[in-house]
């Protein structure tokens, strides 16, 4: 992986977040980007236009939902592909006043004690310890603190629940400026180029079941980052190739180079 540029890692800098941070009242969270640093790969052209393939995990559900879409504008009579329906979607914007607000929330309640594993069963342990004392005949603190433990034991249930499982794959192909565009903005937001690409496929939104799959801490980064994007904009990829079509300019030159030594050693 490619470390994102000077000019582009200001955009993700300990300031920008820090500000970020301090208009939500969480300044403590910055300790989750220690030893974090923004990560960009770029990626190499090839020989046609839509150059670069795309691909992401999927549910069984999920795939049914591509499935039925994909029925539902063909019967409009657009002509339509699996390819193409990924393409348009994951080079789509996101509505980022939506991916704000939920951002906002997500933060809020992941400070909760719902979401604190560690705290959950310290203070399990502690009632466990005060129930193991009780005495046998005082039923009212014994009913209380059965409540509190049922309470607590289905936090950890629901943090323990399992996430969402995803054993398809599907794919798509883009140009070679918009896999460069999807990389970027998936680098931007602190979070894989197929998670990116799944919430604009989908629609999903965030701190919502499907991004469940993070950990806490990633979870916070990544709404951290929407709430920098919202603040700060995207910025612009790093350049890494000056000729947009060299490669595909290249590959026709070869093709061509082929064809005139077979013309030449017909003539001979």
């Amino acid at each position: 992986m490619q470390k994102v540029y000077k000019k582009d890692d200001e955009l993700l800098s300990y300031e920008a977040r820090k500000e970020i941070l301090k208009k939500i009242g969480q300044e403590d969270l910055l300790k989750i980007f220690d030893n974090y640093k923004p990560n960009y790969k770029p990626i190499q052209r090839k020989k046609s236009p839509l150059d670069q393939q795309i691909s992401l995990g999927i549910s069984k559900e999920e795939r049914k939902i591509i499935a039925n879409e994909i029925k539902e504008i063909k019967r409009t009579g657009e002509k339509v592909t699996i390819s193409s329906l990924v393409r348009s979607r994951a080079i789509s914007e996101i509505d980022l006043e939506a991916w704000r607000e939920r951002a906002k929330i997500g933060l809020k309640e992941l400070n909760s004690l719902k979401w604190n594993k560690p705290e959950i069963e310290k203070k399990l342990r502690q009632l466990y310890s005060q129930f193991d004392e009780m005495k046998d005949d005082d039923d009212e603190s014994a009913l209380v603190l059965s409540k509190k433990i049922k309470e607590y034991e289905a936090m950890i249930s629901e943090l323990d629940r399992p996430t969402i499982r995803r054993s398809s794959r599907m794919s798509g192909r883009v140009t070679f400026n918009e896999a460069n565009l999807i990389r970027w903005r998936a680098s931007r937001l602190t979070i894989t180029v197929a998670d990116y690409m799944r919430f604009l496929i989908f629609g999903y939104l965030p701190f919502s079941e499907h991004d469940r799959h993070l950990s806490i801490d990633a979870r916070r980064r990544f709404y951290v980052a929407i709430l920098d994007v919202v603040q700060n904009g995207w910025g612009n990829p790093p350049k890494v190739e000056e000729c947009p079509n060299c490669a595909r300019y290249a590959h026709e030159n070869q093709q061509l180079r082929k064809k005139l030594e077979r013309l030449r050693n017909l003539s001979k």
